[in-house]
C-alpha cells in the first residue's frame, strides 16, 4: 500500500497505522529522556590547552593516569584547544592525575581533586632530541575518539598466517567463513588497507591473503564517514576497519607461491603478489583447485560499496531454475565437488595531486557436481501431496568482473567516477528423476551488467556543500531451459504426448538516477535538500515452446507468452536534518516522491498506468551515555511498489514442476520498522556488549497462491491483502580474560514471525518461533597450545493457525539443532605446527529419529625458515563421511534430503614465501 489519494479507506488505514507508529516512536523518545537524567550526574573533566603565547593547541592528547602510571582514559583537544573527558561511573579517581606530554612542549601533570572538574594547561615550548627507545610492553587495545586500535602483536599466535586468523582472536570482532567482519554485533561497512579502499568492498580476499606480519594494528572506526568533505557534516553509524601497515614506505613486493597434490586425485595451487605503501598498493592472486575451496567468497560484495543500495536500482530476478533443492547446511568445503580457477587482480595508485586510480578485475571458471535426493510431503486440508526427486547436476559457472575507479577525496571536495562491466553465466546439465520418470534438462544463463557512477561534492566559500550524482546502468539476463521429455502433457499440450520443452526468458533493463543536493553546514541543525529523477525502462520477454512427436515446434497453447513493456519514473525531493548537541545525535530524513508507472502488453489487453505520492521517513536517534556507551533508536516507514516480475500474465515454466503466472495488479507494500539498541564497551578491560529489540510489519495488496497436484505446482499472484510481522530481540557479549589469555563470547537471538500462504484455495496463516544461543571460547594456553570452541544451539517451532473456518491440520513443527566446533593447535616444537579440528551436528525433530554427524580434520605444517618454505599436510573428513541427510518438518510440509558429499581427502602442499 502507498500513500495515495485514490481511496478514502486506504488513507484512513494509513493514518491509523502511522499514528500508532508515532505513538511507539514517542514512547522510545520518552524512554531516552528518562534515561538521560540517570547519567546527567556523570562527572566530566574539561579544560583547555594553550601555549605560553596564548594560542590554543589543537589535536593535543590529554591522558588520565592512575597511581601506577597506567593510562585509564585519553582525549584530544579541538581546534580551540578545548577538551572533554567523560569518566565511567565505576571509576575510582583516588590518586589519578591528568598528563599532557606533547612533542615540542614541556610535560605537565595535574592531580585530580574531588571538587574540581576543570583543568587548564599552559604549555611551555621545549625543543627536545629523541633518543633511541625500546618498547618493553604494548597496550593490546587503545581507544582514541571514535577509533579503537587493536595491536596485532598482542593477539597473534605462532600458528596464525593471515590477518584474518588474528582478527578471530580479538574481542568484539568476528570473521565469518566468507571473510565478513562484524564488530560488537554490527557488520562493518568496509575494510581499508593502509587507509585505502583497495578491494572496493570485496574485502574477503584481504582477510584470507594478507600476512599478519605486514599489519601493525587493526583499527575499528566508529561513525565512519568515508567522504572527507562530509566529515562532521553528515553523521553516520557505520563501522569500518583499517589495516594499519607496519611499513608505509616499503617498495618491496612480497607474496607466495603454493603447489599441492593429494588423494583422491586432488590438486591445489596459488600464486599471489602484494605490495602496500602510501603511493601504490596491489593484491593480485592466481589460484586453482579441485579440493573444495570456493573462490567466490574472495570477490563477494561484503562492504557497502555496492552502489545499488544507495541509488534504488533493483535488478530483475532470474525467472528460471534447474532444481528445487538448496545446498546442505554444511561448510561448503564438505560438499563442494569442484574444479575451479580464479584470477583476482586489485591495483591502486595515489598520485601527488591527490588523484587515486584503482582497478579491480576478477575472472572465475568452475566445474561443479551436485547429486541429491529429496522427498517432500505437503499436508493440505483433506489431502497430502508427495514428490520424490533425484538430481545429478553438472554445472559450469563463470564470472568476469571489471571495475575502474578514479577518485579525489579531500577536505574541500570529493570527486569520484566508477565504471563497472560484469558478465556472469552458468551452463547446468542435469539428469532428473521425478516421481519415477527420468529425463534430462539443461539451463543456460547469462547476465550482462554495465554501469557508471559519477559523484562531485565540492565545498563552497560559505562552507556549504553541493552534491551532484549521476548513476546509469544497463542489465540483461537471458535464460534458456531445455527439458528433453514431454512432461505433464495434460496441462501443457492438451493431453497429447510430445517430445521436449524449451522455455526462454530475459528482462533487459536500463536504469538512470540523477540527483543534486545542497547542504547547509553552519547551523546547529545541519540541513540537506536533495532533488532527483529516476528512470527505469524494462522489457520482460518469455516464450514456452513444445517440440511435438513429428519434430515440429509449437508454442504453448495456454497463452501467448510475454512481451511486456515497463516504464517507471520518479521525481523526488528529500530533506534531511542532522542535529549533534552534547550527547545527542538526531537524524531525520523525509523523502517525498511522485512516481509514475506504466506497463502494457496488447495480447492480454494490459495497459496500466499508476501515479503515486510516496513518503518514506527515516528517523535515527543516538544518545551517548559516556565516551564508550550509547543507545540508538530508529524508525522507518517505507512505501515499496512491485516490479515487472509481479505483473506479467503469460505462464513461465520456472523449472520442471513449477508453472508461474500473475493475476493481480501491481504489488504495493508498506513496511515499518522500529528498533532500539544499546551498545556498551570498555576498551581498557576489553569488554563489549550489545542488546536490541526490533519490530517490523509488512502489508501487501497481493499474495502468492499455489495449486499443488501430484506432478506440478502452479503458482499465481492473487489480489488479497497479506500481512507479515516479525518481532526479534538479540544480545551479545565478548570479553577478553587477561588471566586466561582468552576471549569468551555469548550471543542470543529470539524472534516470532507471522505470515500467510495460499495452498489449493485456502489461506493458511502460520507462526514461526526461533531461539538461538551461541557460545565461543578462544584461548592461548601455556606451552604454545591454542584451544577454540564454538557452540550454537537453535530451537525452531512452526505451527499453522486457524483462519476463516479452516482448522489447522494439527502438525506442529519442533526442531532443535546443536552444532559444535573445536580446534586444538600445538606450536611447542620449533617451526612445527599441529592442528586438529572437529565438528559435530545433532538435529532432533518431533516424531523423527535424531540425526548426528561428526567431521574431523588434521593439519601438520613445518616451517623451513632457511628455504622460506612451509610444508603442509592437510587431511580432511578423517572418518570418510560420504552422504549427508537432513529432515525438516514445518507446519504443513515434511521433507527428507540426502546429499553426496566429499569423503576423506589428503593434500600435501608446499608454500614458498617471496
Amino acid at each position: 500500500m502507498s500513500l495515495l489519494y485514490p481511496t478514502h479507506r486506504s488513507g484512513i488505514s494509513l493514518c491509523r497505522y502511522v499514528t500508532g507508529s508515532l505513538y511507539r516512536l514517542l514512547a522510545i523518545c520518552i524512554l531516552l529522556c528518562i534515561l538521560q537524567p540517570v547519567y546527567a550526574q556523570q562527572k566530566k573533566l574539561t579544560g583547555t590547552l594553550k601555549s605560553t603565547a596564548g594560542k590554543p593547541i589543537d589535536h593535543g592528547s590529554i591522558l588520565l593516569k592512575n597511581s601506577q602510571g597506567r593510562i585509564i582514559l585519553f582525549g584530544t583537544s579541538d581546534i580551540q584547544g578545548k577538551y572533554t573527558l567523560l569518566l565511567p561511573d565505576t571509576l575510582q579517581t583516588a590518586g589519578h592525575y591528568l598528563e599532557v606530554n606533547l612533542l615540542g612542549f614541556a610535560k605537565q601533570q595535574q592531580p585530580l581533586l574531588a571538587d574540581k572538574s576543570q583543568y587548564d594547561f599552559l604549555l611551555e615550548n621545549n625543543a627536545v632530541s629523541l633518543p633511541d627507545v625500546k618498547v618493553k610492553n604494548t597496550i593490546p587495545v587503545q581507544s582514541l575518539g571514535d577509533t579503537l586500535s587493536y595491536n596485532v602483536a598482542s593477539f597473534a599466535r605462532k600458528e596464525d598466517r593471515t590477518i584474518g586468523d588474528v582478527i578471530q582472536h580479538m574481542p568484539g570482532l568476528e570473521v565469518s567463513d566468507n571473510g565478513q567482519i562484524t564488530y560488537n554485533g554490527k557488520a562493518i561497512s568496509n575494510m581499508y588497507v593502509g587507509d585505502d579502499d583497495l578491494l572496493n568492498g570485496r574485502y574477503g580476499l584481504a582477510t584470507k591473503t594478507i600476512s599478519k606480519d605486514m599489519i601493525k594494528s587493526v583499527n575499528v572506526m566508529l561513525n565512519h564517514q568515508p567522504v572527507k568533505v562530509l566529515k562532521d557534516v553528515k553523521p553516520t553509524d557505520n563501522v569500518a576497519v583499517n589495516l594499519v601497515l607496519k611499513d608505509e614506505n616499503s617498495i618491496k613486493v612480497s607474496g607466495q607461491a603454493m603447489l599441492g597434490g593429494g588423494l583422491p586425485e586432488q590438486f591445489d595451487a596459488a600464486l599471489n603478489t602484494m605490495m602496500f605503501n602510501k603511493k601504490f598498493k596491489m593484491l593480485n592472486v592466481l589460484k586453482g583447485n579441485n579440493s573444495g575451496i570456493d573462490y567466490r567468497s574472495d570477490f563477494e560484495q561484503l562492504g557497502s560499496n555496492d552502489l545499488m543500495i544507495n541509488v534504488g536500482n533493483t535488478r530483475p530476478v532470474a525467472l528460471l531454475s534447474a532444481g528445487t533443492a538448496g545446498t546442505p547446511d554444511l561448510p561448503r568445503k564438505n560438499y563442494y565437488l569442484n574444479r575451479s580457477g580464479v584470477l583476482n587482480a586489485n591495483n591502486l595508485v595515489n598520485t601527488k595531486s591527490g588523484l587515486q586510480l584503482r582497478s579491480n578485475i576478477q575472472f572465475f571458471l568452475d566445474r561443479s557436481i551436485q547429486d541429491y535426493r529429496i522427498s517432500t510431503e505437503t499436508y493440505l486440508p483433506g489431502d497430502t501431496i508427495r514428490y520424490n526427486e533425484i538430481q545429478n547436476a553438472v554445472r559450469h559457472p563463470f564470472v568476469i568482473n571489471t571495475a575502474f575507479n578514479a577518485m579525489v577525496n579531500k577536505t574541500t571536495y570529493f570527486l569520484n567516477n566508477s565504471l563497472k562491466f560484469n558478465i556472469t553465466g552458468d551452463n547446468n546439465a542435469s539428469h532428473m528423476d521425478f516421481n519415477g520418470k527420468g529425463f534430462g534438462l539443461n539451463l543456460r544463463e547469462r547476465s550482462y551488467d554495465i554501469s557508471n557512477d559519477f559523484n562531485w561534492t565540492p565545498m563552497l566559500r560559505n562552507r556549504n556543500i553541493i552534491h551532484l550524482r549521476w548513476y546509469a546502468n544497463y542489465y540483461s539476463n537471458p535464460q534458456k531451459l531445455y527439458i528433453d521429455q514431454g512432461l505433464n502433457n495434460d496441462i501443457l499440450n492438451n493431453n497429447q504426448p510430445y517430445l521436449a520443452i524449451t522455455q526462454q526468458a530475459k528482462t533487459p533493463t536500463f536504469f538512470s538516477h540523477a540527483a543534486l543536493a545542497y547542504n547547509l553546514t553552519k547551523h546547529l541543525i545541519k540541513q540537506s535538500y536533495q532533488a532527483g529523477i529516476i528512470n527505469e525502462v524494462q522489457q520482460l520477454n518469455s516464450n514456452l515452446d513444445l517440440t511435438q512427436l513429428n519434430g515440429s515446434i509449437n508454442p504453448y497453447a495456454g497463452d501467448v507468452g510475454n512481451a511486456l513493456q515497463w516504464h517507471r519514473s520518479r521525481i523526488y525531493f528529500n530533506s534531511s536534518y542532522d542535529l549533534r548537541k552534547k550527547n545527542w545525535v538526531v537524524s531525520l530524513s523525509v523523502p517525498i516522491a511522485g512516481q509514475f508507472i506504466s506497463y502494457k502488453q496488447k495480447e492480454y489487453q494490459l495497459d496500466e498506468r499508476k501515479t503515486q505520492l510516496l513518503i518514506n521517513p527515516v528517523l535515527r536517534v543516538n544518545y551517548s551515555l559516556n565516551m564508550e556507551d550509547y543507545i540508538q533508536a530508529s524508525y522507518t516507514f517505507n512505501n515499496n511498489v512491485g516490479n515487472i516480475s509481479g505483473v506479467y500474465r503469460g505462464a513461465v515454466l520456472t523449472n520442471y514442476r513449477m508453472l508461474y503466472s500473475n493475476d493481480a495488479e501491481l504489488q504495493e507494500k508498506t513496511s515499518s520498522g522500529t528498533g532500539i539498541s544499546y551498545y556498551y564497551k570498555r576498551s581498557i578491560t576489553m569488554l563489549f556488549m550489545n542488546a536490541g529489540i526490533r519490530y517490523n510489519k509488512v502489508t501487501a495488496n497481493s499474495v502468492l497462491s499455489s495449486v499443488i497436484t501430484n506432478n506440478v505446482q502452479r503458482t499465481v499472484l492473487l489480489p488479497y491483502e497479506n500481512d507479515q510481522s516479525n518481532l526479534s530481540a538479540d544480545a551479545g557479549i565478548s570479553k577478553y580474560l587477561f588471566w586466561l589469555r582468552s576471549t569468551v563470547s555469548v550471543k542470543a537471538l529470539a524472534s516470532r514471525q507471522y505470515y500467510n500462504q495460499f495452498f489449493n484455495g485456502y489461506k493458511l496463516p502460520f507462526r514461526n518461533d526461533l531461539l538461538n544461543l551461541q557460545f565461543g571460547f578462544d584461548s592461548k594456553l601455556p606451552g604454545s597450545i591454542s584451544f577454540a570452541y564454538r557452540l550454537s544451539s537453535s530451537w525452531n517451532t512452526g505451527r499453522q493457525l486457524a483462519s476463516h473456518g479452516v482448522q489447522p491440520i494439527g502438525v506442529i513443527s519442533k526442531m532443535n539443532r546443536i552444532d559444535q566446533q573445536v580446534s586444538l593447535s600445538n606450536a611447542s616444537v620449533r617451526n612445527l605446527f599441529i592442528t586438529l579440528k572437529a565438528a559435530h551436528s545433532h538435529s532432533r525433530q518431533a516424531a523423527m529419529m535424531p540425526i548426528g554427524y561428526f567431521f574431523a580434520d588434521a593439519n601438520l605444517r613445518y616451517k623451513a625458515v632457511k628455504w622460506r618454505t612451509d610444508i603442509e599436510l592437510d587431511v580432511s573428513n578423517l572418518f570418510n563421511v560420504q552422504q549427508y541427510e537432513t529432515y525438516q518438518l514445518t507446519a504443513n510440509m515434511f521433507s527428507a534430503s540426502r546429499y553426496d558429499i566429499r569423503g576423506r581427502m589428503a593434500i600435501l602442499r608446499a608454500t614458498f614465501t617471496l
